[in-house]
């Protein structure tokens, strides 16, 4: 979406698709192992900018916003990915970068219920040491999107500590792009193939092929009640109602229930959606 939508907007300084595939590299790299075998990945990207480039963007900030929080969570959905919290990105204006290059930096952030404001007041003295984009001093440099590498091997989770160059790291004083204006979280949902947001609620969700069921699937492969979506004291667990076929979470097979965390993926049939706590 974010290459589609914006990228021919922009002949000059950063394009927001170079933003956008680099974001979903940067899950691939860092992405790591929780305790019960999840792939997590980060879910707060900072993306520092030239002072020209930030204006650039001014006119389209919030949708295009919006539009890589949600390539984030359709990539994290195609690839198994798990995110530990809400998925936030902002734009922080860096006098020292040259316009049509950028740095990006990322952390995990577990979901405390609390709206989480991050700190952008460090005042940096550091070079960055690898920077993306465009440079505008060489027209003829290769793109630093030709090709995206293979995946990062898997590594164990390790405390994430920000370091002397993350936006994170709340020391000092200086210049940031003010974010949207938080807004109220959604109800929990499954979001079906078409981008069709069914919402959760106190009575159960069943998914099947009977006109009556919350999710309609039209597919012989599913039951005619097939599955059904519940909420369980402070969690939202997914239960397989005895289909034939049977009911996957993130493309495993559940014996009996499962309790769902935000991002996974329940598949009945040849039919996916994505489960989004907020």
């Amino acid at each position: 979406m974010v290459d589609g939508v914006f990228s021919r907007a922009f002949k000059t300084g950063v394009r927001p698709v170079e933003l956008g595939r680099r974001m979903l590299r940067e899950m691939d790299e860092h992405r790591s192992v929780d305790v019960h075998g999840r792939r997590i990945v980060p879910n707060q990207f900072a993306f520092f900018l030239s002072p020209t480039d930030v204006a650039n963007f001014a006119g389209i900030h919030d949708a295009l916003i919006t539009e890589l929080v949600e390539s984030a969570h359709d990539y994290a959905a195609q690839e198994g990915y798990y995110f530990m919290g809400p998925v936030t990105v902002d734009f922080v204006e860096r006098s020292d970068m040259r316009t049509g290059r950028f740095h990006i930096v990322s952390q995990m952030q577990q979901d405390t219920g609390v709206a989480y404001e991050p700190d952008y007041s460090t005042d940096f003295s550091t070079d960055f040491p690898d920077e993306f984009g465009v440079d505008p001093s060489a027209p003829s440099a290769p793109s630093a999107w030709a090709d995206s590498p293979a995946a990062a091997p898997v590594a164990p989770l390790a405390p994430s500590v920000p370091d002397a160059d993350s936006p994170w790291a709340p020391v000092g004083r200086g210049s940031r792009v003010t974010p949207p204006a938080p807004v109220a979280r959604p109800e929990p949902h499954l979001v079906l193939d078409n981008g069709e947001r069914v919402t959760l609620g106190a009575e159960p969700a069943v998914i099947g092929r009977l006109a009556g069921c919350a999710v309609v699937v039209s597919d012989l492969n599913v039951s005619r009640k097939h599955a059904q979506v519940r909420r369980q004291g402070g969690v939202f667990v997914v239960s397989d109602l005895g289909s034939t076929n049977g009911t996957l979470v993130n493309g495993v097979r559940i014996d009996g229930e499962c309790v769902l965390q935000h991002g996974d993926v329940i598949s009945v049939g040849a039919t996916h959606m994505r489960f989004e706590a907020s």
